[in-house]
């Protein structure tokens, strides 16, 4: 059996077992690179070589904008052709455990990066609250930035999604996954005028100004690279905002465990690495109410 009718098993099987629209693409688009290098041999052709050329093919490769692949990327891309492996042997498409030698490729970590006060200022004073574009931008931008939303979550809001009355924000997550965040009055003040100004009271919260159809992530993206450029930061992405909301919460004397159910972590791993970077920010702050620092000079 080819490597592609496999596949096609396997993309059938994840619908039937709920995987989400999202989920189900993305190892269609991963596992179908894996595919195309192998040139969709026999899946008992297929053998460790073949994985280990792919990941140094990945390791190697040079995008469009002459940049090397990031470790993330990296890991994830084979990290969907081992799960495609294992489905293959376990369903018994193919008979060589191929998945049970693959050594787990080792990512890179990033440094998580928090916005100053001076560039959260600069960031939200970048759009004209006084137009329906500018509203909608900054709604984005306090929902990643004051409710720790992924930019996922920003774009696949509905408009009722917002309970005023309860304070809350229903928020469907990675996998499907409900969980309530608090809203915020910075967020209260951008969407009353954005809903008053756009007349919206069900459907997408964020569309589209062109083609009128819910906006999507990398529009939001697109968004924040044009800001970059105008204001002249160093870097902004938005998983940046998601960053700054998670490290200030804790700054701010937030509960980690609190904040793991606000950011819809799975575990604490996550939330103990901001946990770690306030802790740093909070002990830098000390150092003004040192003795010697506060000792007038004769």
């Amino acid at each position: 059996m080819k490597c592609s009718e496999v596949l096609d098993r396997f993309i059938t099987n994840q619908k039937v077992i709920g995987n989400t629209k999202e989920t189900i693409e993305y190892y269609k688009k991963r596992i179908g690179y894996f595919i195309d290098f192998v040139k969709n041999k026999d899946i008992n052709n297929v053998v460790l070589d073949d994985y280990n050329s792919y990941a140094i093919y990945l390791i190697n490769k040079v995008t469009d904008k002459g940049t090397n692949l990031s470790s993330a990327t990296i890991k994830t891309t084979l990290n969907a052709s081992k799960i495609f492996l294992k489905y293959a042997y376990d369903n018994k498409y193919m008979f060589n455990d191929v998945y049970k030698n693959i050594k787990p490729y080792k990512q890179v970590k990033k440094s998580i990066v928090v916005l100053s006060t001076e560039d959260i200022n600069k960031l939200l004073s970048s759009q004209n609250e006084f137009t329906i574009i500018g509203l909608r931008n900054l709604l984005a931008i306090s929902l990643m930035l004051d409710a720790g939303l992924r930019v996922s979550e920003v774009v696949n809001l509905n408009v009722e999604d917002v309970n005023k009355e309860l304070g809350v924000i229903k928020v469907f997550g990675k996998g499907k996954k409900e969980r309530l965040v608090p809203l915020t009055d910075s967020i209260i003040k951008y969407y009353d005028k954005y809903v008053f100004l756009t007349s919206l009271y069900s459907g997408p919260l964020f569309l589209d100004c062109d083609t009128g159809l819910r906006m999507t992530s990398s529009g939001i993206s697109q968004i924040l690279r044009r800001i970059k450029k105008d204001q002249h930061f160093t870097k902004l992405h938005p998983h940046y905002l998601r960053h700054t909301f998670a490290t200030l919460f804790l700054v701010n004397g937030g509960d980690p465990v609190h904040l793991q159910l606000i950011l819809g972590h799975t575990t604490l791993y996550m939330t103990e690495q901001y946990l770690h970077l306030a802790n740093q920010m909070t002990l830098q702050k000390q150092k003004k109410f040192s003795p010697l620092t506060n000792i007038k000079k004769p």
